[in-house]
């Protein structure tokens, strides 16, 4: 699953998504709840995070996120099926997607969804194709973390 659904899934999880739809329906000026779900395909994971953090803050909701806590998100609910560290040898494509060249990894950014090279350079989580020579879809290459009982106490249902 993409990074967008695991985001989506954590608020349908909490039980907030019809309102998160009102929400951008009525804070986005879209059309109808239609052109919301339309909003939702265009937007990144982490828009769609800020504006349920948003959210929950306008509307008084348990929300355990600030708006800069993309990355605690991350670590608490997504589970990346290939881990990249430091020091792995990772192949990203270009933009065109024509070519591909090896990179050595400094630091990885979850929050910014990008990993920093050892010469300096920042490259999009997204754009690579192998890790340590294993061919990996980062685009597609996240899991849910699914504990309802978890998920209730984090959000303060049941104590």
């Amino acid at each position: 699953m993409t990074l967008k659904q695991v985001v989506l899934r954590y608020i349908k999880e909490l039980g907030y998504y019809s309102l998160y739809l009102d929400y951008i329906k009525y804070g986005y000026r879209t059309e109808s709840l239609i052109g919301a779900e339309k909003f939702i395909k265009g937007a990144s994971s982490d828009n769609l995070f800020y504006i349920a953090a948003n959210m929950a803050k306008a509307y008084k909701l348990s929300w355990p996120y600030t708006t800069f806590q993309f990355s605690k998100f991350i670590e608490d609910w997504c589970v990346p099926i290939v881990e990249i560290k430091k020091g792995d040898t990772v192949s990203a494509k270009t933009l065109d997607g024509k070519y591909e060249f090896d990179y050595k990894v400094f630091e990885v950014w979850f929050n910014k969804m990008e990993i920093e090279t050892e010469n300096v350079c920042f490259i999009k989580i997204e754009r690579i194709s192998k890790v340590n020579g294993k061919k990996v879809n980062f685009s597609k290459g996240w899991e849910f973390k699914k504990d309802i009982n978890r998920l209730h106490k984090h959000i303060g249902i049941y104590g």
